[in-house]
């Protein structure tokens, strides 16, 4: 469902930002858990109302993305390393 609101404004923008919109929900369809759905609604409304609600829910799958590509693939990598040398 936020595949739509994203590309709704990617789309007033350019149609190559739609485009990448939609490969980026394709390549990382996430799973946040109910809760963290909850947190990022709380947040966003308490920031900014029904804007900051209606953005805080792709934002959370945004965070989700970098913390899964830059933090947990940082603390796996030593380990897949010390694998393959032995």
């Amino acid at each position: 469902m936020s595949v739509i609101l994203a590309g709704i404004v990617a789309a007033f923008d350019s149609w190559w930002k739609l485009l990448g919109v939609v490969i980026f929900y394709l390549l990382y369809q996430l799973n946040l858990p109910p809760l963290a759905v909850i947190i990022a609604l709380s947040l966003g409304g308490a920031l900014a109302g029904v804007l900051g609600a209606l953005i805080g829910v792709p934002t959370a799958a945004l965070v989700a993305v970098i913390l899964d590509e830059y933090v947990v693939r940082k603390e796996t990598a030593p380990a897949e390393l010390a694998a393959s040398d032995a």
